[in-house]
């Protein structure tokens, strides 16, 4: 990389990170997950970088996204940014239960076996 300029390197870093955050999601989603359109997807730490790429990953094959994250700003980002269905906030005890038990959000989390 001689003659390679700061800038240069800083973009072809900040590109690594990218496909790194985005092909780590997508294995997660698509490759071990085997998520369908029309199917939830929880996503932990949606405001971070593959959480975040989760999202928006899961978002474009038409799942639902719930994301959780610890204060509003970083819910504000999952739905700014990935376009979220619904969003926690995971540091609220009984976060669990409450939510996903309300009455406008009917959804039952099941353990599914993946081979």
């Amino acid at each position: 990389m001689c003659g390679t300029s700061v800038r240069d390197l800083h973009t072809y870093y900040v590109i690594g990170a990218d496909i790194r955050t985005y092909t780590t999601s997508y294995e997660g989603l698509l490759g071990r997950g085997k998520a369908k359109a029309g199917e939830w997807v929880l996503v932990h730490a949606g405001a971070g970088g593959v959480g975040l790429a989760a999202c928006q990953i899961a978002k474009a094959i038409g799942c639902k996204v719930i994301a959780t994250a610890s204060t509003e700003e970083k819910r504000k980002v999952c739905k700014d940014k990935a376009g979220v269905d619904a969003t926690v906030d995971y540091t609220q005890d009984g976060w669990q239960v409450s939510h996903f038990t309300s009455p406008s959000c009917r959804i039952k989390l099941t353990d599914r076996k993946r081979s």
